[in-house]
């Protein structure tokens, strides 16, 4: 092995470049193809290369390329495989049914606590992280018998336990693939290594290896690098004087460099708070560069590359293109989302799975692509979606009408909503989960028929989008062309030709997908377990979760590299963002089989050994660049704190107080507001509370909607004159009204119920409601509710139970349920002095008479924990005064007057209590002038909703649920009393 320096002054690939054209340039060629160059990473071997032309062509030189290896490489190279050697997932599946078959006892020092034995993704991410581990292991040239014997001699008996029990199980793994005619391509390796050591095996005699700028090999890469001999050449990038800090194969020693000092002027050192400060810090300091450096001499780098996204968003608001070499990850990706929706609805067909895979932008353009709604593209489809078009659905589903009486539902007396027209069926959706809450799609569709039939053909077609994946069980690479097949479903018509640079990616993310499955379908059929469809859905997805799509770099884009590449980018400016420790240096806290301790004595890549290599690699990035700055973050995403990478506080002992101090002083750290780019803020909010617009005179108004207006005008006209209301999917209870409209349907069948509505029997009429609810709640929410619909019907099961001896008791002292919900006539009028009366429209739940003395009750039914009696729902403390804050009781009085409901006419709340001995009724005990001014206060009302007068209150009734807190910008959490407060 021979050694060559090449001085950090400048960046090292253009200095290795030079150096292999000036010892390889003859004549007018530059002939470089005995040449093997060994670089860290696919990145640097292609730089590489274009420099390598570059300066060819500036020296007039035909070049004859390198052939450029990573290290992985190289040794494939030498070790070729052959139709025997396992693949990687060959070998995963092998590990994968060993441990799965294990006897429990025999296992248990490795796991304690074992998977269920069918869940097949759990056993398979077990068996990947034994099999990187043993990869590891045999690249440093381990085996597992090694490392319980060090575990032994380090008394750690526990782990030396462990490994026992992993070697033991490493043999039956050798046996599993010997069954499939496979044999462990660690074992070939091992073979050829030993063959190379002991110079039984020469290597190619024509060709030169040449490293470049490699610091840290494992034991198997060294062994075939000192089989090339003096035909091996290690270009070291670092003054000659420091040759002490390399060892005989050009790779760092730990001692030297662990222990050197690394001085970072305070000028190169950025503090930020977040992830989104660090991100504008690395946007500032582009912006300072003024225009000075070309877009490919600057490189962006990330010591914690989860800040990738983060920074690629900054870059769009400040207009600039950022691209990450390594390609998009496919996880993040549309193609990966549409299978992932798609696992959690084939896997449990439940209402929020379906909801979720709807609102996926995918599935939405499949649906309307069947529907006929959406332009269809034109030629052939892509190569890679060549397949069996999915049909059209054979009618066009008027999802686009009107759908009658399916506004949401308003309380007992409140006017119809207008029926617009709904032109998506997103919300068709919403409106019905808000009317059935159903959780169990697999059972009929409720309530009205002709939307029971658009929801049952949106389902239909979106279980034909994921048809594929039904089906018996099968061997796991026979679903792969299902699973494609569902991609070909939803986007067989994009390719990698299309405008929209969106439709570009995922066209080609399809491809990717497509060429790592079709990779792996040659596995043995003998380790492929058995699988249903959304259990190989779930071990694709695994396998697919790292898969990167590259993406081709276009002219201004800013490279944005990882720690351990930037060593090898030739850009003379660079900003590196993400300097905490565990990230700049590296550094592995927790490892489940070989913990740092281990990993010393073994001589595996360990915490030391990485924080020797980075502390080169800063030094050699710094003094190699003409502008360099570091930027440390103080915060992660979640707010936990962040320590400032060691490399940071490793210079002079002299000066490290005072870095401390500025790393941890929070003065210190950099905030930004707004994004770089963001268009300035104006001198208003933007956010305004809308003003109503201009007076309206309803035609006719609800007994609710005083209330309303007592509460808040300007509520009421967001719910009353703009119909606003409040529809979703996230509910998975009843709420208030729902609560109280299923109570109310019930009492009303009691109560219209001649044959019972007149019984003194609490045992029957406890029977009969229990009957009556069971019913209304199987047809509104299904025969499977939602567990906690299951719940709260149960409690209402309970109050009208307890209600039942009341109804009988007053039923025995003469009561008669003379009405019940009675809707008030068309001719029920508010008269307003000096104006028009306004109709007034609404129900009263419920008109009793006292068979004795022909007196009259009126009563409206509740619900509520708290029980109030009328004065207190009623009437509302305004500073030192009373004021009305509901008029329903009152009003309901002055109007049942005017259809005969005269005489002694009584008030009450009929509270459903929770146990019979509670108390039930409420009476109101309002006199004659009370029952007066609200009905004054009524007229005032009616008089500002007709003059316009819509003012917000800030302190709306915290009992109240506020749909409207958003727009009013008051209250965003907090609600209801309680569940049931205004049934």
């Amino acid at each position: 092995m021979q050694r060559q320096w090449l001085d950090w002054q400048g960046p090292l690939l253009p200095a290795a470049a030079a150096w292999l054209i000036e010892r390889h340039a003859e004549g007018r060629r530059c002939d470089l193809r005995a040449v093997r160059c060994v670089l860290p990473g696919a990145r640097a071997g292609r730089v590489l290369l274009h420099l390598l032309l570059r300066q060819c062509a500036e020296r007039g030189l035909r070049l004859v390329p390198p052939q450029v290896l990573t290290p992985g490489a190289l040794a494939e190279l030498l070790v070729p495989g052959d139709s025997r050697t396992a693949s990687t997932l060959e070998c995963t599946l092998a590990w994968m049914h060993v441990l799965r078959e294990a006897r429990p006892e025999h296992i248990a020092p490795l796991l304690p606590s074992r998977p269920d034995f069918y869940d097949w993704p759990a056993w398979h991410e077990l068996a990947g992280t034994v099999a990187g581990v043993v990869d590891e292991l045999s690249a440093e040239l381990l085996s597992l018998r090694d490392v319980a014997r060090v575990a032994a001699r380090m008394n750690m008996d526990r782990e030396a336990e462990r490994w026992a029990v992993l070697e033991r199980l490493e043999a039956r793994y050798r046996e599993r693939l010997a069954r499939e005619d496979r044999v462990c391509p660690h074992e070939r390796r091992r073979e050829v290594i030993a063959a190379l050591v002991d110079g039984a095996t020469p290597v190619d005699p024509d060709h030169q290896l040449v490293l470049v700028g490699v610091v840290d090999l494992a034991r198997v890469h060294r062994a075939i690098v000192r089989a090339y001999g003096d035909r091996a050449t290690a270009l070291i990038h670092a003054p000659e004087n420091l040759h002490a800090g390399f060892d005989a194969d050009g790779c760092v020693e730990r001692t030297f460099w662990s222990g050197r000092p690394i001085e970072i002027p305070d000028e190169q050192l950025i503090i930020a708070d977040r992830p989104a400060d660090q991100a504008q810090a690395v946007i500032r300091c582009l912006a300072d560069l003024g225009g000075a450096y070309r877009p490919e001499e600057v490189t962006i780098g990330l010591g914690d590359e989860k800040l990738a996204p983060t920074m690629t968003q900054a870059g769009q608001w400040a207009d600039i293109a950022v691209h990450d070499p390594r390609g998009l990850l496919a996880l993040h990706g549309r193609p990966f989302r549409l299978l992932q929706a798609g696992l959690e609805w084939v896997r449990d067909p439940r209402f929020f799975a379906f909801a979720a895979l709807v609102r996926h932008p995918d599935v939405e353009g499949f649906v309307r692509r069947l529907l006929g709604k959406a332009k269809q593209p034109a030629g052939p489809a892509p190569e890679w979606a060549e397949g069996k078009p999915v049909e059209h659905v054979p009618e066009d589903v008027p999802f686009s009408a009107g759908l009658e009486g399916q506004a949401p539902k308003d309380s007992k007396d409140d006017v119809a909503a207008d029926d617009h027209t709904i032109v998506e069926w997103l919300t068709v959706l919403d409106r019905y989960h808000t009317e059935h809450l159903q959780d169990n799609l697999g059972a009929a569709w409720l309530g009205d028929e002709k939307v029971a039939r658009r929801m049952q053909i949106l389902h239909d077609i979106v279980a034909k989008l994921y048809s594929p994946l039904t089906g018996d069980r099968r061997p796991l690479t026979q679903w792969f062309e299902p699973i494609l097949e569902v991609l070909r479903n939803a986007y067989g018509h994009l390719d990698v030709h299309a405008k929209a640079l969106s439709d570009q990616r995922v066209a080609n993310t399809c491809i990717e997908i497509a060429k790592n499955l079709g990779g792996l379908t040659g596995a043995a059929p003998g380790l492929q377990p058995d699988v249903d469809g959304p259990t190989a859905l779930r071990l694709v997805l695994a396998q697919l979760a790292g898969l990167r799509v590259p993406e081709d770099p276009r002219s201004g884009q800013i490279e944005m590299l990882g720690w351990l590449e930037l060593h090898h980018d030739p850009a003379p400016v660079l900003v590196l963002a993400g300097c905490n420790d565990g990230a700049v240096p590296q550094a592995v806290s927790a490892d489940a089989f070989l913990p740092d301790g281990l990993r010393e004595h073994l001589g595996v890549l360990s915490n030391g050994r990485r924080y020797a290599r980075d502390a080169y690699l800063i030094e050699a990035i710094r003094r190699s660049r003409v502008k360099c700055t570091f930027i440390a973050g103080r915060q992660a995403a979640d707010g936990e704190p962040l320590t400032p990478s060691r490399l940071l506080l490793a210079g002079d002992l002299e000066r490290l107080p005072a870095r401390i101090l500025r790393l941890c002083d929070p003065n210190h750290a950099r905030r930004w507001a707004l994004p770089y780019g963001a268009p300035p803020s104006g001198a208003t909010s933007g956010f305004r509370i809308p003003e109503p617009g201009p007076a309206v005179e309803p035609a006719a108004m609800t007994v609710t909607e005083f209330g309303w207006y007592l509460r808040c005008p300007f509520r009421y006209y967001l719910k009353y004159v703009r119909r606003l209301r409040l529809v979703d999917d996230s509910a998975v209870e009843l709420d208030a009204l729902q609560f109280g409209n299923l109570t109310h349907e019930v009492l009303q069948r009691f109560g219209e119920d001649p044959a019972i509505a007149d019984s003194v029997d609490p045992e029957a009429i406890a029977r009969y409601l229990g009957e009556v609810l069971d019913d209304r709640a199987r047809a509104t929410f299904g025969a499977r509710p939602l567990p906690a619909i299951r719940i709260q019907i149960s409690r209402l099961r309970q109050r009208l139970f307890a209600f039942a001896p009341h109804q009988a008791r007053r039923r025995a002292e003469g009561w008669k349920i003379r009405r019940c919900e009675f809707e008030l006539p068309e001719e029920t009028f508010l008269q307003i002095p000096d104006q028009a009366p306004m109709r007034i429209k609404g129900k009263i739940d419920r008109i009793d008479q006292n068979l004795r003395d022909g007196s009259w009750m009126i009563i409206d039914y509740k619900t509520s924990e708290s029980g109030h009696s009328p004065d207190k729902t009623h009437r509302a403390a305004r500073g030192s005064a009373s004021q009305w804050s509901d008029l329903q009781l009152p009003l309901y009085h002055h109007l049942a007057a005017q259809h005969g409901y005269t005489g002694p006419v009584q008030l009450a709340y009929m509270n459903l209590p929770k146990k019979a001995e509670q108390e039930a009724l409420h009476v109101a005990r309002w006199t004659p002038a009370d029952l007066d001014d609200a009905v004054g206060t009524a007229r005032d009302i009616v008089r500002s909703i007709r003059a316009g007068r819509f003012d917000i209150m800030g302190d709306f009734a915290a009992r109240y649920q506020d749909d409207f807190a958003n727009i009013c910008q008051t209250r965003v959490f907090g609600g209801a009393d309680d569940l049931e407060a205004e049934a």
